[in-house]
Parts: structure tokens; sequence; C-alpha cells
């Protein structure tokens, strides 16, 4: 997998599908211990039907249709740590000086985020960050230096004095839902039975969601929310009390008095 930007496939979009040519997306439900040397985790898949895919890695065992959270964590990442190499204007990659962080294989970064600032302390608030995508990394062992890829170029120089923070895809450790506070980021496509697993992620469209009750059944209500303590979703209520419910979309049935199984997902990554 040669380094680049995530990749982002439409199927069948140019030209028209003809009855010889029935659409094959049996890959969208495979679920397995070894990643499919074709995708790399957080690329995307639009199926012509509207509906939109990541490719993601399970940190639990996952439902299918069950909304699941990300399980990114600080200590996956690196932390405010020193540049350990000056680089240029122009350059495409940064080296962490020895910083704590896991032990990472070969381009376990690929598909997160890296900001690079003058200062640890005033990081977050620098006018003058450089923000990138992280398009890979060398493999490092724990807490050594660690050599990270960028998506687009330095355009200010970067020193042994400089800082920089990253974590991680998102889409790179996913979990069933169980905390109140947490996003979901999908809905698998699968049942996933272990950890480890590469798995596509539902993240837009029309899905079968399982849900807490009678979503809309006995009123004219639409709108749902997923319930961060285990997937489900709920009617929405934005009410003060529930102000944090994540919006997750709305019923797709058209008869208010015999509720339909399927929803259209909205607000989560497209």
């Amino acid at each position: 997998m040669a380094k680049g930007k995530a990749k982002v496939n439409y199927l069948h979009r140019a030209g028209m599908v003809g009855k010889m040519d029935g659409p094959d997306w049996s890959f969208i439900y495979d679920a397995s211990t070894t990643q499919d040397s074709k995708w790399n985790v957080g690329d995307r898949v639009v199926l012509p039907d509207g509906r939109v895919f990541r490719y993601a890695k399970s940190s639990s065992v996952l439902y299918a249709g069950h909304g699941a959270q990300g399980d990114v964590e600080m200590e996956d990442g690196i932390d405010w740590a020193l540049l350990g190499v000056a680089q240029a204007v122009g350059d495409k990659q940064v080296t962490f000086a020895a910083a704590t962080h896991p032990a990472y294989a070969k381009d376990a970064l690929r598909g997160g985020h890296i900001l690079i600032s003058d200062s640890e302390l005033t990081g977050l608030s620098d006018a003058r960050i450089q923000n990138r995508g992280i398009i890979g990394n060398d493999a490092s062992a724990e807490d050594a230096a660690c050599v990270v890829y960028l998506d687009g170029p330095l355009v200010r120089t970067v020193g042994t004095t400089t800082y920089a923070f990253c974590m991680p895809s998102e889409y790179s450790s996913i979990y069933k839902a169980n905390k109140p506070g947490a996003s979901i980021l999908g809905v698998p496509a699968v049942y996933v039975d272990a950890t480890l697993k590469y798995f596509w992620l539902q993240t837009w469209g029309i899905a079968w969601i399982a849900m807490a009750g009678d979503l809309g059944k006995t009123d004219l209500k639409r709108g749902f929310a997923f319930r961060g303590t285990d997937g489900l979703i709920v009617e929405y209520d934005n009410s003060v009390a529930n102000a944090t419910t994540q919006y997750g979309g709305f019923v797709v049935d058209n008869n208010w008095q015999a509720n339909g199984a399927t929803f259209m997902m909205l607000q989560l990554a497209p």
C-alpha cells in the first residue's frame, strides 16, 4: 500500500449498469484479522444507493445494527513531544525524538492527524500551527524515535525545539458502545466476533438499526438519536436535560402508525 491520501471509491459511478452487470458488494460484509491489501483504515466507499462505509478496525466484539464508538485515546498517539530532526519548508515528513508512545507497525498511524507548533504549552492556540493528515509512518519500537509522513508539505521550518502531537485514525479502534459521553462513529455492516478485526462501518445512508422501544410509532416525531450506553437508537429529544444526545437521522417509514425498520443515518461522517 503506497503512501497517499485515503482512498474514496464511488462504485459504478461512471456509465450505466446493465442487467448483466449486477452489483457485487460482498466485500462490505467481510470481517477478517487480515487487512485487505486494497484498503487502508479510514478508506471510504460510496455505493450507488447512497450508503457510505469506512474501513475500520475493531477493539471489541461489535454488533451488526448497533451504533459503535471510537476508542482512540491519548495513549494511542504521541502527546506534545519534541521533534528530533530539523525539516525545511516543502518537506513532507517529521521525526519525533524519543517520546512516550506504544510500538507502531509500519503505517499504523496512517489516516490520523498531526499538529506541529513552536510551543508545547501554546500549541492548541498557536495561530501558525501546522495541521496535517498522516499518510504513513516508519515502524517504531515503544517510546523510540518515530518518522511520520505528512499529506502536505511544511510551510514553516521545524527544528529540534519544535513540538508536535499526533493521533492515529479515528477508525483504527472501534468498540461496542458503552459510554454515555462517547460519540457514535457508525454502524458495523456485520457482526464482528473479536478484537483486531478489519471490517466496514456504515456512516451514512439507509440502514437497519436496532431500536430501544417503538421509535416514532405513536406520534409524528421523525428524528432519532444514538444511545451511548449500548448503541441502540431512541426518539430524539432536544430538551435541556437531553441536549447532549447525539442526533443520528430520521425514520424512513412514512406510516407513523406502523413504524418501519429502516432509518436514514445523518450527521455522522459522510
